[in-house]
């Protein structure tokens, strides 16, 4: 059954993403529907208030990537932070707010895009064991690095140097978003392919984050300022930004926890290690139930970051995997099939050799 739902369910996502490009579509087509509006406070807060969520959720993926050691997570919450901060420099280019805008913020958006879409292509790509440390021992370089260009960007526009004229403006965003958009491709076709691996919720939200910004990419070099199909770019990028947020908003409620919401996005090397730590916490809970001591589920609770809900759930486990690997033992040494000593003790025997 799941099998037959794949496909559909694919179509139907597919078909979702396709809406945006087909509404822009029909205002290129048709002039007199891309309407204007142009409301500078409305535009001030959206993009401000989006870009600031955005911060926050890089911040949240940059400790998970920090916790996990996982270069992955990290290029990802650099690529959010790209898009925060240069967004955040289109919202204070909002005419008749704080600032009078010059081509230097109205490029910030394009220029943000193309460097979140090298993080998130980045990201995409798969790291040796050794290079994804030296990555993630270098985040602190990255981060002031990239904190570093938004800064000398917002001076560059302030001052208004000479390349940064208004007649150049649309050849700069055209050079800027399609590059921006190819980079968007190529990340969202990376983690489909890891999603079809290990499905996951973050890990779709992500992929669909990309997805979303790529066409961003390619909303900015055809809409019009001010009209329907300008704002239609500013949407996008708040429902891509947006979609990741709700959805670990959501696996937060769902679990009480903040530990390891991103986990589903990190590195498959990541991903299979995670699964290792658990297994071992799992056996050792096991082991401490069967042998009668105190299982210490404080300690693993601590370790994992598990609430008291999960941690019962884990006692719950380990009490029904105890007992299944007891009736297994009593099972196997009726048989004669273990040895003696092994069917005496508590813990699960081996096999006699040669048999």
């Amino acid at each position: 059954m799941a099998g037959g739902t794949a496909p559909v369910r694919t179509v139907i996502w597919a078909g979702h993403l396709a809406l945006p490009l087909a509404g822009l579509g029909l205002l290129i087509a048709q002039p007199r529907v891309d309407l204007v509006w142009q409301n500078n406070p409305a535009h001030f807060w959206l993009v401000g208030a989006v870009a600031l969520g955005n911060v926050v959720l890089a911040v949240l993926i940059d400790r998970a990537a920090v916790r996990r050691r996982d270069a992955r997570l990290l290029l990802v919450a650099l690529a959010f932070l790209a898009g925060a901060g240069f967004l955040g420099l289109h919202a204070v280019a909002t005419p008749e707010v704080l600032l009078t805008p010059n081509a230097g913020f109205v490029l910030a958006t394009p220029l943000g895009l193309l460097v979140s879409g090298l993080f998130a292509v980045a990201s995409a790509a798969r790291y040796g064991p050794e290079r994804a440390e030296r990555i993630v021992r270098r985040r602190s370089v990255l981060r002031a690095a990239l904190l570093a260009a938004v800064a000398l960007w917002a001076v560059v526009s302030l001052v208004a140097l000479p390349p940064l004229t208004a007649a150049q403006t649309t050849a700069y965003v055209n050079g800027l978003a399609v590059p921006a958009a190819a980079c968007f491709v190529i990340a969202a076709y990376g983690y489909w392919r890891a999603y079809r691996r290990r499905p996951g919720v973050l890990l779709l939200s992500v992929l669909t984050a990309f997805a979303l910004l790529a066409e961003a990419s390619v909303t900015v070099t055809l809409g019009h300022s001010w009209h329907l199909s300008w704002w239609l770019w500013h949407l996008l990028m708040a429902a891509g930004f947006g979609l990741v947020a709700y959805s670990a908003y959501a696996q937060y409620q769902r679990e009480g926890a903040a530990a390891g919401l991103f986990d589903s996005v990190a590195a498959d090397a990541t991903v299979r290690r995670i699964r290792e730590e658990y297994r071992t916490a799992l056996d050792t809970l096991v082991e401490g139930i069967r042998s009668g001591r105190d299982p210490v589920t404080a300690g693993l609770a601590e370790r994992f970051g598990l609430t008291d809900g999960q941690t019962a759930v884990l006692e719950r486990a380990a009490e029904a995997l105890a007992a299944e690997r007891d009736q297994l033992r009593r099972t196997r040494c009726g048989s004669g099939w273990w040895s003696t000593a092994s069917c005496g003790s508590p813990m699960v025997g081996r096999p006699r050799r040669g048999r």
